[in-house]
């Protein structure tokens, strides 16, 4: 019995991760990038790039990298509105040549953004291998 107080929190704590998938495009560019310039507005998202990617901010570099959030509670579509959503918004990171997309990776999230985020984050960092 003592088992079952103990199991049953964790299992009601691990019901609530969320797992939404990364989706990925343009994995064949990715060993190609050899540097980043981080187009990225706020402070600790930078740094967050910068500690998973492990890329030095580099001004020079052809290679930019840029973020995108996208709350759905934001959108004022009436069919949205009316049905809800089974996610709250997404995360974008996208990496440019140019100003031409060639890899990027998104997640949706469902309340946890920061959660979205590590997950792209990890996902870029393992395919930049």
């Amino acid at each position: 019995m003592r088992k079952l107080y103990l199991l049953t929190p964790m299992i009601l704590f691990l019901g609530c991760e969320e797992r939404f998938e990364v989706y990925t495009q343009g994995k064949e560019n990715a060993s190609k990038i050899n540097c980043l310039r981080y187009d990225v507005g706020e402070k600790l998202e930078k740094e967050m790039m910068l500690k998973a990617l492990k890329f030095q901010d580099d001004p020079t570099c052809e290679y930019s990298i840029n973020l995108t959030k996208y709350h759905v509670k934001s959108c004022n579509n009436p069919q949205t509105k009316s049905l809800g959503a089974e996610f709250d918004g997404y995360i974008r990171v996208e990496i440019l040549k140019n100003d031409e997309t060639i890899y990027k990776a998104q997640s949706d999230f469902k309340s946890d953004e920061i959660g979205a985020f590590d997950r792209v984050l990890k996902t870029i960092s393992q395919e930049l291998k």
